[in-house]
Order: structure tokens, then sequence, then C-alpha cells
């Protein structure tokens, strides 16, 4: 203030002035009248947290405890009559949806999701280790393009094969091995996919095509990689669709037919092509609903496959996975068949039968001194209840495999019960 004198507090009065009588205005008038943000895109996040409980009557050693086991315990084998308790809350996803503008004239649409099941990895080598936690696993992740009778998808999804009904259940692989491909990875890969929807009358006709990567994972020693170990693929997997659906007591009644073409070389040590082959015929049937009871469904599925036990449709896949041991592809067939009921408003219960078959003949061309599975059946029974976003669901089921020993009349038919407790939580 010695320097500056009456001067500088002018300035400084002056400036507080400024402060207080004009720049509020301007505030107030900026806040009244904010610019709009606007974007071409709507994004939805979404998922549920889960929890499965599982008791086994006999160690399992080679299924997720969040999925049905595969097959029945091995007779004879260590895990045999250990009961086991499992938890895991792994198949825990996380979605994001979102709905952009119109492209090409056709509404578009972006979805990613993904679970906790994927490989383990340790933390600081980055190899597989059966002591570290199970890295996030991409399930799907594809853009579609809706016009107003005809669809385009691209990227990775579920198969147009085989995928149409499936369990009323939430366990993963309810019938997984017994016709259909609930469990695993290989029930979805990347692809393009074109569809056409014809209504006819108050029905429907969809007509589609795919065309993707067919799995190259055996194992083996030449090419090795995450998804080409021991063979390759040169050639996309086709798949083709005809589905058809009516309405039939408030609901859609479904008959699908579809296929399935891949081919693969197996590389190790040499060259062979081994080719995956499927035909399936899906139904799913609404019946009349019981008064004060609720509505009951028929659903279920048939298969024949060549060489696709890594879709859960088959036990053995290949007589020998070596180039040079003259591979053959096993036949299987397969069906399975559910009924439900819901009972009231928020409970549902089922039950449900499932077989699948390798043909004898080409299992005991594998050969070797160990029992292998040549046929399996499961039957289950569940409840659920609905409440909001919680869901709780119980199930038991009993896998019976048969297995054989190649070249020889042995034959072993083994049991195991399980008990599954699901808890989910969706936001």
């Amino acid at each position: 203030m010695g320097r500056l004198g009456w001067r500088g507090l002018t300035r400084v009065l002056t400036l507080a002035a400024i402060t207080a009588l004009v720049l509020p205005p301007l505030f107030a008038e900026a806040q009244q009248s904010p610019t709009p943000v606007t974007s071409n895109f709507s994004v939805r996040i979404g998922g549920y947290v889960q929890t499965n409980v599982t008791w086994d009557s006999d160690e399992n050693t080679g299924d997720n405890p969040s999925a049905l086991r595969t097959l029945a315990v091995q007779k004879g084998a260590d895990q045999e009559g250990r009961e086991t308790l499992r938890w895991a809350a792994t198949r825990t996803r996380l979605f994001m949806d979102v709905r952009g503008p119109e492209v090409w004239g056709a509404k578009s649409r972006a979805y990613i999701e993904f679970d906790w099941d994927g490989l383990k990895l340790g933390e600081t080598s980055g190899a597989v280790s059966a002591g570290a936690a199970h890295t996030p696993r991409l399930r799907h992740a594809y853009a579609r393009f809706d016009w107003p009778t005809m669809y385009l998808t691209a990227g990775q999804t579920t198969l147009v094969f085989n995928s149409v009904v499936s369990s009323q259940s939430e366990l993963e692989g309810v019938s997984s091995s017994h016709g259909d491909i609930t469990a695993g990875s290989r029930n979805r890969a990347p692809q393009f996919i074109l569809g056409k929807v014809i209504p006819i009358a108050g029905a429907k006709l969809e007509l589609a095509g795919s065309v993707g990567r067919h799995a190259t994972d055996r194992t083996g020693t030449a090419a090795a990689g995450l998804n080409d170990s021991g063979s390759r693929s040169g050639l996309p997997a086709l798949q083709g669709l005809v589905k058809g659906s009516v309405p039939l007591f408030g609901r859609d009644a479904i008959l699908a037919v579809s296929n399935y073409w891949g081919r693969e070389v197996l590389v190790a040590g040499a060259f062979r092509e081994v080719e995956s082959t499927g035909l399936a015929l899906e139904a799913f049937l609404p019946l009349p609903a019981i008064p004060g009871v609720g509505a009951p469904d028929l659903r279920g599925a048939w298969f024949t496959a060549d060489n696709m036990e890594r879709w859960n449709l088959g036990l053995n896949g290949l007589t020998s996975t070596s180039p040079t041991g003259v591979p053959r592809e096993i036949t299987a067939t397969g069906w399975w068949a559910e009924v439900n009921l819901e009972i009231l408003k928020n409970f549902d219960i089922g039950a449900g039968f499932g077989h699948v078959e390798d043909d004898k003949n080409w299992v005991n061309r594998i050969g070797g001194t160990s029992q292998l599975p040549q046929e399996n059946n499961a039957g289950w029974i569940f409840g659920q209840w609905n409440a909001g976003p919680v869901l709780v669901e119980v199930l038991y089921a009993k896998i019976d495999t048969t297995r054989i020993l190649p070249g020889t009349r042995y034959a072993s038919d083994m049991q195991s019960d399980a008990y599954h407790l699901i808890f989910r939580y969706r936001f």
C-alpha cells in the first residue's frame, strides 16, 4: 500500500465489485442454459454375481464345480467314493450392450460379455498353473445389424449349429454330452452370420448361415499355441440353420434343423486331414396352462456327429490324434429331453434325461490298455425360485457312464451323483 497508495486500493475495490456484481449473473445464465451433450450411442452395463456350491459322490478332478460333471467316476480310481464339496464364483458375468445409429439402413448393436472362468495363469510366469486364479474369459464380442427381415452378425458368439433350444436349468452343461452344447467354450466362435426371417401368416421361418473359426486345439508337439496346438484349420467352419416358429398357447412352438462342417489338419510330425460334421434336430413345445398351477413345456434335441466331442457331442472324437496313426472320425449319436412346469408365479420345476453313445466298433479301433467311455446317460431334476434380481436353483443329477477296454469284452458301468446349488443376483 505504501508503494501503490490509493491507486492500489482503488484497483482492489474495483476488482471486488466486478467479482460480486458481474460474474454471478453470468454463471447463473450459464447454469440455466447448459450446452446439450448428445450421442448416437446408448450403453447399458449389466451382468450377475453367481455362486455355485456342488456336492459330489465321487471326487471330480476333470470338471468345473459350476458345471455338471461330464462323466461318472472310473471304476477303481482313487476318486471313487471320495465325497467332495466344491465352491466357485467364476461364472459371474459382466456385459456391455451398446445400441448405435442406423448403418446401411439397419439398426446397429455391439455386445461384449465376460466371465471369470478362463485359464489359470501364474502371475509371474504367465504359464498355466493349477494353483493360480482363473483369468477373465471372453464369451461374446460381436456387432449385429438388423434390417426389417434380415440380420448380419460379425464377431464371437454362439454357434448357429444346435444352439436353438437348451435346458431351463441355469447350471452349465446340464445337457452337455447328452445332445446339447451348453458347457465349455466350444459353443462359441468368431464368425459371420447372415440370416433372414420370413413371416408366414402368424408363423416365422428363419434361415441362417455362418462362416467361422473351426476348433484347432488338439495337443501335439508342433504348432504350439493357445488355439493352434497340434492341428490347424485352413478352411472356415460352415453352419446352416432352418428354424420355424408358430404361436401356441401364448408362447412360440419351435422346430429347428441345423448342420456343421469343419476340416482340420493334424500336423504333429506329419499331415492328415480330418473332418467334423454334425446334424441336429431341436424342438420346443409349449403345453396348455394348468388352471391354478402354471404353463408346462417339453423341449429336447437329437443329433448325430462325427469327431465333435470337443463340442460335447460325443465321447472320443478320433481313433487317433496322431497323423501317422491313420485317424478316423468316430460317429456319435445322442438325444436329450426335458419337461418343465411353472408353479405359481416365481417357482419352476423341471426334470430331464439325456443319452449319448459312440459307435462301439470305432472306439475299439482306438486300441490301448486304458478304459474308454463309450456310452453316457444322465438324469436330472431341479427347482428354481425367482424373486426380482435374485435366482436360486437346486439341482440333483445322476451320471451313468459305460467304459470299455478296446479289443476285449470288458465293460464297466459306474454312477456318480451330484447336488448343485446356484445363487445368482442380476444387475
